[in-house]
């Protein structure tokens, strides 16, 4: 307390003199030498740019002051949300970032109709076209039926449901001619994959099928107990009436298929598994068949594949989750032809039914909302659709549109690349301190970091005429007489076309990332060990670049962090500097990582939710904040004269916990409990995603003075 009174005595005499002096200067009189406004301390300014305004009423909005940040830090930053938002009709949940989405699709809904004027190109009068001929509903109703019934004679041998003798080849090679009008991944998928001792080259793969209809297979143990399998197959048969079948028939027919549907479901290897690196390996085509004999795979390579490879016994595949081929064999041995045609051509029509006559699109409409949980009924958006289908249609054109009208990349990418450079130095410097690796697990590590790059907003491609005009070539004009779900699958075909070629012609550097940025996303690619931003989302409220550095590091630099612990994770770690498969962890070290894995799974099982179906996504959270709060510091020690603005409204908060406010901000939301539990995301909701990377972060804690924290906690680095 002495001390205290000494410095206030101290700062009060220093005024004093300095307002004598000052008024003397004022009247003519000499200034004291050494003697000027800097000896008198200010607090810092407030910044006032509409970056700051903006952001800082939106922080004001949401942030319930009520509540103790060290008691609920949630419910502090995000407590008001509620009062500003509802959930939407069909979602469980909506979030800060949802939010900015829908923003997002109306800057697209606005590009794709505007009247350009100067002249385009014929691939974005296409783009806009396609919008305009989906957004014409009554058309669309019209023709629907009609379309689909004529577009089903492609499929050899009819609809055995609608009375076709179906085909009389073997079910492969009926697969490998159904694959060349549609993208079909029943009973298996056919597809490419990047070649995992070379990811410049793409290698042919074989890979485990989907699940029929249902968006989870698991649905199907029950059988027809389960209530969503039940109302599939009511749905389901409503489906085949309409197009022409008998009750009686489509109800056979339906059974047969929903029975098929079972067996290959429970063959299907879960998704945690499928999507690690070790369930694929690279085999030769010889051993291939040799493998499974009872598969015919040569079929599908000469019917379908020689239009873009030439195959032999030595030619190097992929084969992926190779469990589910041990089962399928004989699933596939005892089921009737007819019954496998009627699978993959009611798998077809689900796909294309947003693109059909309203009697039929809602039938599978009602159907995906059951999936959800919703039992009442929810309104069909086809504005929705068709923004979000002429995004996924046609990606570098609506990227290319979005770019021109709503994103200025010399304004944000300076500071994306020194936000990016300090989250880099940030992790090295965590790869140093964290002692559990062994030093050569660490150099590759660091060496792996190094040679990571970004691409930031858009792939550059988009604005070189002569490689668009050369990509969209074939890409021709949609006549008025062509129906909705002609041009689409003529879309479609055309890009799987251009998928399957780069295993001839492997991609360019330039070429590596082909798809929308105009996505709410940002991402890390371990074939090439790149991190993607997403000009999206490089918008208030997640970047602002007049806005103090404390506020970007806590909300991009947050985001940044995260798509670089990617590199690191369950799947990116067994891939190296170059995005080669290649196993570069000493077992120590492996068995360490695993050990940490299994703490975030059993923490995130503990709120109720699948702690391991969402590992990776939930350790990147938590490493990501620890690196994005790391990159801060060290970008405070690197400019220790630069005195940072106070955002209007929250002067009593210091920097450091205006981070952590800018970063919660990103996980405001609202969830519907009893149908986000149907939602099987790696993605969590936001509140749990904040919730635990909160409990684990010890200098959150620290930075708003909160007691030691005496729950379990996790940490990778």
């Amino acid at each position: 307390m002495a001390t205290f009174c000494h410095l206030l005595l101290a700062s009060t005499f220093l005024s004093f003199l300095f307002i004598k002096y000052k008024s003397n200067y004022n009247k003519g009189g000499p200034e004291p030498p050494g003697f000027n406004d800097s000896l008198i301390p200010r607090p810092p300014e407030v910044c006032r740019t509409r970056d700051c305004v903006t952001a800082a009423a939106l922080y004001h909005t949401y942030i319930n002051r009520k509540v103790d940040p060290c008691r609920n830090f949630y419910e502090f930053t995000c407590g008001n949300f509620h009062l500003y938002h509802n959930i939407p009709p069909g979602q469980s949940t909506v979030d800060a970032l949802s939010v900015m989405e829908e923003r997002v699709h109306k800057q697209l809904h606005k590009s794709l109709l505007a009247t350009s004027t100067k002249p385009e190109e014929p691939y974005e009068i296409l783009t806009k076209s396609f919008f305009r001929k989906c957004m014409d509903a009554a058309k669309v109703d019209a023709t629907g039926i009609a379309s689909l019934l004529e577009y089903l004679k492609k499929f050899d041998g009819g609809v055995p449901f609608l009375g076709g003798a179906g085909f009389t080849t073997s079910w492969e090679a009926f697969l490998a001619s159904v694959l060349k009008f549609t993208d079909m991944r029943l009973p298996i998928s056919v597809s490419s994959y990047p070649d995992p001792a070379d990811s410049t080259k793409i290698l042919p793969q074989f890979g485990q099928g989907g699940s029929f209809i249902l968006k989870d297979h698991k649905n199907y143990a029950k059988g027809m107990q389960n209530e969503i399998v039940q109302f599939a197959r009511n749905m389901l048969i409503k489906v085949a009436v309409k197009l022409g079948a008998s009750q009686t028939t489509a109800e056979q027919d339906v059974k047969d298929v929903l029975e098929l549907a079972t067996k290959l479901a429970a063959a299907i290897v879960p998704s945690e598994e499928a999507r690690r690196s070790d369930s694929r390996s690279v085999v030769k085509f010889g051993e291939l068949k040799a493998k499974y004999p009872e598969i015919a795979f040569q079929d599908i390579v000469d019917t379908f594949y020689s239009t873009y490879l030439t195959f032999n016994d030595d030619t190097r595949v992929v084969l992926a989750q190779p469990t589910y081929f041990d089962k399928l064999t004989g699933i596939m041995k005892a089921t009737p032809k007819k019954v496998i045609a009627n699978m993959m051509i009611m798998q077809f029509i689900a796909g294309a039914s947003k693109f059909l006559s309203k009697d039929i699109l809602e039938l599978f409409h009602d159907f995906e909302m059951f999936q959800k949980g919703f039992k009442s009924k929810i309104p069909f958006n086809r504005l929705d659709l068709c923004v979000s289908s002429t995004n996924s249609l046609f990606p570098l054109p609506t990227s290319r549109l979005y770019v021109k009208d709503h994103f200025d990349l010399k304004k944000v990418q300076p500071k994306l690349e020194e936000i990016t450079s300090y989250i880099k130095k940030a992790f090295i410097k965590e790869l140093k301190e964290s002692k559990w690796l062994d030093d050569s697990t660490r150099n590759r590590a660091i060496k792996k970091v190094n040679a990571m790059t970004q691409i930031i907003g858009y792939p550059k491609i988009i604005f070189d005429d002569n490689y668009m005009r050369k990509k969209y070539e074939n890409y021709e004009s949609s006549p008025e007489t062509e129906s909705l779900l002609e041009l689409v699958s003529r879309l479609n075909n055309i890009g799987n076309d251009a998928r399957y070629k780069e295993i001839r012609n492997p991609v360019t550097d330039d070429e590596i990332f082909t798809q929308s940025i105009v996505e709410l996303n940002a991402g890390y690619m371990s074939t090439r060990n790149v991190m993607i931003y997403f000009a999206a989302i490089l918008q208030y409220s997640v970047f602002m670049t007049e806005v103090p550095s404390y506020i970007q590091f806590g909300s991009i630099g947050m985001i940044i962090g995260h798509e670089l612990q990617h590199g690191y994770d369950e799947q990116g770690r067994r891939y190296d500097e170059n995005g080669n498969l290649n196993n570069w962890w000493q077992s120590d070290a492996l068995k360490t990582f695993s050990e940490k894995k299994d703490c975030f799974i059993k923490q995130y099982d503990d709120e109720g939710v699948n702690g391991r179906n969402s590992v990776t996504e939930n350790m990147a959270d938590n490493a990501g904040l620890k690196t994005a709060f790391d990159a801060y510091k060290l970008w405070l020690e690197e400019h220790p004269d630069e005195v940072e603005m106070k955002m209007p409204g929250f002067g009593e908060y210091t920097n450091e916990q205006m981070f952590y406010i800018s970063w919660a901000n990103n996980w405001c939301g609202l969830v519907d409990e009893e149908t986000a539990k149907l939602v099987h995301d790696p993605h969590l909701p936001s509140n749990i995603r904040s919730k635990v990377a909160v409990r684990n972060s010890a200098e959150l804690n620290s930075a708003f003075n909160c007691p030691k924290n005496t729950a379990k906690t996790c940490r990778l680095w």
